[in-house]
């Protein structure tokens, strides 16, 4: 009788998944370690449990953080460049003090092994098509030394992922790879799918409402707008860009009043951005608001009356419209606030003359030119480019 006890015991004992739990439990105690920044710790954790990182969970949750903390951290430089053994890896950390770890292993090499290890899973597929579009999206092509066409690569196993049904991986950011790709069509299928399996990512409609705005479906494009600007934070950067892609839908179908409100919400979080100025701007001229966009103009030109950018704003303003008569007036308007600060008076007399030399008025662009060196030159040396630029203009 004892030893049945005993024998039914052993049998309870070996069935238990041992390894799974533990597993499981490794990955809680690494996920809470990172979670309260001990990194270092979390490293270590993993590091005992799985040094050769043979197990699938573990790894992908370990490459999981990783790149959530340098996509945060904005720091690649440790990507793959770590050949160490686990053991004098923690020391490194150690020995540095630090409390960031180094990657422990070459991630590539790292998801190769997974996924030939473990065909039946091509959820690695899309998780390694990840680490491929962080680096893409953060560094663009900087370290297509190391690792080759990084943005090809994460398309690549991203389009492999999506073929074989993998469920809730990446999609909002494979949508967004498809449309640089311009393959709307399908970067609209991708998003809906996104939004099925989270309808509470403002991103991705926002990201519709781009596809859908290029496609001119305007209806479907509005409607995804308005869902990004309710679902995004209020007065965040998302909403912030959600209400200028908004805006600038309204303004693609004619409809100048409701595109001028959108443009106002976005311009009462930001005041200074080139997209949303222009916006305000061209709508208010179709919508006759002349004294909106002498306003506009003050209040932005203010926030910086040396930095080009609204100069170039309201050249092509003035110069799409053909309305000089409105451009003086405004340049001029200008000059009067900013007549005792030389180089503001310079960078209006420049674009002023940028205006008339666009529409092809020699005389007017002459006078503005010259009018811009003379105060250019009371603050800068006579080896500055935009004297090269003026002299150029003014064809000497």
């Amino acid at each position: 009788m004892k030893f049945r006890k005993i024998y039914l015991i052993l049998m309870v004992i070996i069935s238990r998944p041992i390894f799974a739990e533990t597993a499981q439990e490794t990955l809680n105690n690494f996920t809470q370690a990172f979670g309260n920044r001990q990194y270092a710790s979390a490293a270590e954790i993993i590091m005992k449990a799985d040094p050769e990182h043979n197990d699938p969970d573990l790894t992908v949750g370990f490459i999981n953080l990783c790149l959530k903390y340098y996509a945060v951290n904005n720091d690649y430089k440790q990507f793959g460049f770590v050949n160490l053994k686990p053991e004098e890896n923690l020391a490194a950390v150690r020995s540095e003090n630090r409390e960031v770890p180094l990657i422990i292993f070459d991630i590539p090499s790292a998801m190769d092994k997974l996924m030939k290890k473990n065909p039946e899973r091509p959820e690695f597929q899309a998780i390694y098509g990840w680490f491929y579009y962080e680096i893409y999206s953060h560094k663009g092509h900087s370290l297509d030394t190391v690792y080759g066409k990084t943005d090809e690569k994460a398309f690549s196993l991203w389009d492999k992922a999506y073929s074989e049904d993998v469920k809730g991986f990446y999609l909002t950011d494979y949508g967004s790879m498809l449309m640089e790709r311009r393959d709307f069509e399908k970067a609209a299928e991708v998003l809906n799918d996104a939004i099925s399996v989270n309808p509470n990512n403002y991103l991705t409609y926002y990201y519709l409402a781009l596809c859908y705005n290029t496609m001119k479906d305007y209806d479907n494009a509005l409607l995804m707008a308005e869902w990004a600007v309710n679902l995004a934070p209020i007065g965040s950067l998302g909403q912030f860009n959600s209400l200028g892609i908004q805006g600038f839908i309204y303004e693609s179908t004619g409809d100048y009043y409701k595109a001028l409100a959108s443009y106002e919400k976005a311009y009462a979080l930001a005041k200074n951005n080139v997209k949303i100025n222009a916006g305000l701007l061209r709508v208010s001229y179709k919508l006759g608001k002349i004294e909106s966009i002498k306003s506009y103009t003050a209040e932005i030109f203010a926030i910086d009356p040396h930095e080009p950018t609204v100069g170039m704003l309201l050249v092509d303003l003035f110069v799409t419209v053909q309305d000089t008569n409105l451009g003086t007036e405004v340049f001029d308007s200008l000059a009067a606030v900013y007549k005792k600060d030389n180089e503001a008076l310079g960078n209006i007399y420049f674009h002023k003359g940028v205006m008339f030399y666009k529409l092809n008025k020699k005389t007017e662009a002459d006078e503005a030119f010259t009018a811009a060196k003379k105060y250019f030159g009371k603050v800068f040396d006579k080896d500055h480019p935009v004297f090269k630029q003026i002299d150029q203009a003014l064809g000497k």
